[in-house]
């Protein structure tokens, strides 16, 4: 009986032995699939991020390219308002330049550039110059001396003619402005 009881024990004690092992196989078991479970989790948690942050970068860019079109846009936009309101001014000031050229009275008289003008002066200068040469010729004979005296007037007339062409540009004239 002793024996059978210690039989008995052993069998008790190898059934706990096994039990006690299957229970640490499957606690062992349920703490690897756990791990493995973290692992997954961990793993899908990085993954998450990392879209998350490629999604911000992404979105980042999108927002920097927009803003910087849209500040091209209004950049340009400005530009074209500028020159509009430029020509606008410039508009005005001819509308203003016409009024004040309507405005202006009848009498008003303005200097307008005139064709050139040319002034011939004629100068005519007239000299006469005379010479007297007298020669005198004596003949002497035996009886009688003659004496004989010629006398030549010469004159000479001598007409210059200068004509002199001056050309002036005037604008002196007066003109009406209607």
């Amino acid at each position: 009986m002793v024996l059978v009881v210690v039989v008995m024990m052993m069998i008790m004690m190898m059934i706990i032995k096994i039990i006690i092992v299957i229970f640490i196989i499957i606690i062992i078991i349920i703490i690897i699939i756990i791990i493995i479970i973290i692992i997954i989790i961990i793993i899908i948690i990085i993954i998450i991020i990392i879209i998350i942050i490629i999604v911000i970068i992404i979105i980042i860019i999108i927002i920097i390219i927009t803003i910087t079109i849209t500040i091209i846009i209004i950049i340009i936009i400005i530009e074209i308002l500028l020159l509009l309101l430029l020509l606008l001014l410039l508009l005005l000031q001819l509308l203003l330049l016409k009024q004040l050229l309507f405005l202006l009275p009848l009498n008003l008289l303005i200097i307008l550039p005139q064709p050139p003008t040319t002034i011939t002066t004629t100068t005519t200068t007239t000299s006469t110059t005379t010479t007297t040469s007298t020669t005198t010729t004596t003949t002497t004979t035996t009886t009688t001396t003659t004496t004989t005296t010629t006398t030549t007037t010469t004159t000479t007339t001598t007409t210059t003619t200068t004509t002199t062409t001056t050309t002036t540009n005037r604008t002196t004239k007066f003109t009406r402005l209607i």
